[in-house]
Parts: C-alpha cells; sequence; structure tokens
C-alpha cells in the first residue's frame, strides 16, 4: 500500500475513533442519573406546595445534597432546608424514584412578603462508576402563586353532597323511629 493510500487510511480511522467518542461521550450524559428539585402544588390540595426530589435519569444516584440560596427555615422546625436529611446525603434515589413532602401552605407563603420567590439550588451526586454531578438550578417559587386557587366544585359534586345529606337523614329518621 502507498504511502498517500495509508495517509488517507488513517484519516479516515481518526475521524471513525472521533466519532466513536463522541458517540460514547453522548451515551454516557444520556445513560446517567439526573436529579430535579421542584416545588409544585400538592396533589391533594393547590394550596399546599410541596417539594420533590427525584431522579429523572437512567440510572440510580448516590449520595445527594442539595444547598439552598437563600436557605430558609423549615416550616415548623429549627432546620433549614440543607439540613433536613432529605437534602443532606440522601443515600440513593432510583431511576423514576422521588421523595414528596409538604412544604407550606401557599396562601401563607405568598402572603409573607420575607419569604423568598426564587431559591437558587445546587444539586450533587454521583453515579455507579463514582462519577460526581453538580446541577445548579433556580426554583421560581412566584411562577405557582397565579396558579393558586379555589377548586370549582360542579354539579356532580352538588348532587354528592345532597345524596350524603340524604343519607344522614334518613338514618337520624330511621334511629328516631326506633326510640
Amino acid at each position: 500500500m502507498s504511502a498517500p493510500a495509508i495517509r488517507g487510511l488513517n484519516e479516515r480511522l481518526d475521524k471513525v475513533n472521533e466519532t466513536i467518542q463522541e458517540l460514547v461521550k453522548e451515551f454516557k450524559s444520556y445513560v446517567r442519573p439526573r436529579i430535579i428539585v421542584q416545588i409544585r402544588p400538592s396533589k391533594t390540595s393547590v394550596n399546599i406546595l410541596d417539594f420533590e426530589i427525584k431522579n429523572v435519569g437512567k440510572t440510580t444516584a448516590y449520595d445527594i445534597s442539595c444547598r439552598f440560596t437563600p436557605d430558609i427555615k423549615y416550616e415548623k422546625t429549627d432546620l433549614l432546608l440543607s439540613q433536613l436529611p432529605v437534602f443532606n446525603n440522601l443515600s440513593l434515589l432510583a431511576p423514576k424514584d422521588g421523595i414528596v413532602f409538604f412544604f407550606a401552605s401557599a396562601i401563607e407563603y405568598f402572603n409573607d412578603k420575607t419569604k423568598p420567590m426564587e431559591l437558587e439550588t445546587v444539586i450533587t451526586y454521583r453515579d455507579d462508576a463514582g462519577r460526581k454531578y453538580e446541577e445548579k438550578t433556580v426554583i421560581k417559587v412566584n411562577l405557582l402563586e397565579k396558579l393558586m386557587f379555589i377548586k370549582e366544585k360542579s354539579i356532580d359534586d352538588i348532587v354528592d353532597t345532597l345524596r350524603r345529606i340524604e343519607r344522614m337523614l334518613d338514618k337520624m329518621e330511621y334511629s328516631f323511629r326506633r326510640k
């Protein structure tokens, strides 16, 4: 094989090698843990704010910690958010696993002008190979303020309530007749 042919082959091999390295890097960024922390309306009541820490990635995350700026006091305790066990070296979260817990009453939180409407968050964790990750995000609590509302009742809710009242009255009537 001639020298120019070998040089051309080497150039093609270098390009193939670069492509393989890019694919491996892309695959590693896809197949990894990804921890998110958010404040969201509770599934039970729109007037309750819940904190959620969740692994939305493809692999297990280990040694998870979160720092907040400002690091505010957690409701009804003397602990700062970063001091809560769930945010302080949580041992692991499997893919799609998360922890949801009470953060605050939305009405109280939004009416208290001393409460921050944005929390800067630094989340650190590692994967099963020991690679460390650091994610920086901003939780914009103020975006939720306009979403808070009282749940409207439908005609079906009214009918259900009237049926419950009717059953209670029937029970009361029955008990009075027995006496």
